[in-house]
């Protein structure tokens, strides 16, 4: 078993009493189960009598108590570290050109690491302030996917960073967040990635070397101040002693559209783990016309999209089953269908047990199907993922769209929702 699902094994307990449900949507759950699978093995799930109701309360504060405020209190503290002055990028910026350097880059990536995986949590999140003002907190950590990370917009900044009067907040989303820190961290190609033109990269690349990693990693600090002003604004957004977010989200007047808001969330493993991080670069998606796009991975500096995906697929787990708390398991199980519910955690976790086993890279093994010419094997892949994992990533794919195809059938029918817009199609 995977070290993540042993660690998603505990949680907290709210015993409380419950309000009502529409039954019919059970009975259409098995219609749905029947003709479109659901990503079962074809037998249609038998309903067990639930209680005459649910109370959805008891839902939201053991999410928002459990996980969603601990998930942004995390980043807000990981983020602080990679910024702080006496952190371990501020150690490593010291370091450059001396005899400790190599260690010190080290111990900085991993500081983004951590960064990172704090913030892939907090991607299932997208309910309340990090949607506000079309996001614009969200953004200063991550580049929107519609939108190519500009390098050299990164390289100008660099640069024009040594004045006194740069302002970071006249750049572009798209040059700032982790993925600019990680660019300029992982990334050892010292040369800029800008046009001729460019005035202010034209003698750029005649620098010395430990000039050049200076001043990177002093816009690395930059960058990571403002990443971590962001994650701690959004954190106490939520805070009771803050914006107190936690207050409106967990209000029993609130309830369906709160309920709307995290099952929207949830879609996150399809509209942007499915569709936009894993399908596009293996070539499993439409917005992909060749064997595998290797161009489409996410965090190709730093390799780290497998590790990406594994946490958006710890906190959906995290958001669907609430631990030993009140969550959509247990709103399925009291309509009926328990079944559905372990079916749909047994899907999760066969993706995270096999991202466990993986030891190659996303953009390494799209670069391979490239060299191979093989979306055969990708595809045989993808289509059973419990038989052919010769393909790892492809398989987890396949794993993944049964996770998909379960949310877009018995999960909406069971609850009562509707799919989000942004999955009305299915790109495959």
């Amino acid at each position: 078993m995977s070290s993540i699902l042993k660690m998603l094994q505990t949680g907290n307990s709210f015993p409380f009493p419950h309000s009502g449900r529409i039954a019919a949507a059970a009975v259409l759950s098995l219609t749905l189960t029947a003709c479109a699978g659901g990503g079962s093995d074809g037998d249609d799930p038998v309903p067990v009598p639930g209680p005459e109701g649910f109370d959805y309360f008891g839902v939201f504060v053991n999410l928002v108590d459990g996980y969603i405020l601990p998930n942004y209190n995390s980043l807000a503290d990981s983020s602080a570290e990679l910024a702080s002055a006496a952190g371990r990028l501020q150690n490593y910026c010291d370091a450059i050109g001396s005899a400790d350097e190599n260690g010190a880059r080290d111990d900085a990536r991993q500081s983004w690491r951590q960064a990172m995986d704090d913030f892939q949590r907090t991607e299932l999140h997208q309910i309340g302030p990090a949607t506000f003002d079309a996001g614009a907190l969200r953004l200063r950590l991550t580049t929107a996917s519609d939108t190519n990370f500009s390098t050299c917009g990164v390289d100008q900044s660099v640069v024009l960073g040594q004045s006194a009067d740069f302002d970071l907040t006249t750049r572009l989303n798209n040059q700032k967040g982790l993925v600019a820190v990680e660019y300029l961290l992982f990334n050892e190609d010292l040369r800029h990635t800008c046009p001729t033109q460019i005035p202010e990269t034209a003698d750029w690349d005649q620098r010395d070397a430990d000039q050049r990693k200076q001043w990177r990693c002093e816009h690395a600090i930059r960058l990571a101040t403002d990443i971590a002003n962001a994650s701690a604004e959004l954190a106490a957004a939520w805070q009771i002693e803050g914006g107190n977010y936690r207050a409106e989200f967990a209000h029993p007047d609130n309830n369906e559209e709160v309920l709307g808001q995290l099952s929207d969330a949830l879609f996150y493993i399809e509209a942007d783990v499915k569709d936009r991080k894993l399908g596009p670069t293996l070539g499993l998606h439409s917005s992909c016309s060749q064997p595998a796009c290797p161009n489409f991975a996410e965090s190709p500096y730093s390799q780290t999209s497998l590790d990406n995906i594994e946490q958006n697929l710890v906190s959906f787990r995290e958001l669907f089953s609430g631990g030993e708390g009140l969550s959509f398991d247990d709103i399925i199980a009291s309509e009926g269908f328990p079944d559905i519910a372990e079916r749909m955690l047994s899907e999760v976790d066969d993706a995270l047990n096999l991202l466990d086993t993986i030891d190659s890279s996303l953009l390494e093994q799209a670069e391979t199907l490239v060299a191979t010419d093989n979306a055969a094997g990708c595809a045989n892949s993808a289509a059973n993922p419990d038989a052919d994992q010769s393909q790892s990533a492809c398989a987890l794919h396949g794993y993944l769209k049964r996770v998909t195809d379960s949310l877009r059938t018995d999960f909406v029918t069971i609850v009562n929702l509707d799919l989000p817009d942004r999955v009305q199609s299915d790109n495959d």
